[in-house]
């Protein structure tokens, strides 16, 4: 949560996920990371000290793509402020969304595909 505290007792740590559903993000939408926690892999805490970290917006995108002459697969990493990797699925009130449209278009004008992204 953001802003949240809590008392932990020294010593080594590893965030094995996190959840991004914070205020600042459109409503309802929620990330979740995928096995990169990035600064959060390894962390130490120390009696009488504070540990913070940075993580979700603004996030980066990395397109990717792959496939051959019959079928493209576009993908995107999605990454946070702390390097932390989020999946390329997210969710809108906890449900997954149909993803955006699609049209690939010839150069005479057909329509060669009409549809929509899918997620994950």
């Amino acid at each position: 949560m953001l802003g949240q505290r809590w008392e932990l007792p020294a010593g080594n740590y590893t965030a094995l996920s996190i959840e991004l559903d914070p205020p600042n993000l459109s409503r309802g939408w929620t990330l979740k990371s995928v096995g990169k926690t990035g600064k959060l892999k390894n962390f130490q805490i120390h009696s009488g000290r504070d540990v913070s970290f940075d993580v979700g917006p603004p996030l980066e995108v990395k397109t990717n793509t792959s496939g051959n002459k019959e079928r493209v697969l576009i993908g995107f990493n999605l990454t946070g402020r702390a390097g932390e990797m989020y999946a390329a699925h997210p969710r809108k009130n906890r449900k997954k969304p149909l993803g955006p449209p699609i049209k690939i278009i010839a150069e005479s004008g057909k329509v060669l595909v009409a549809d929509r992204f899918k997620y994950g």
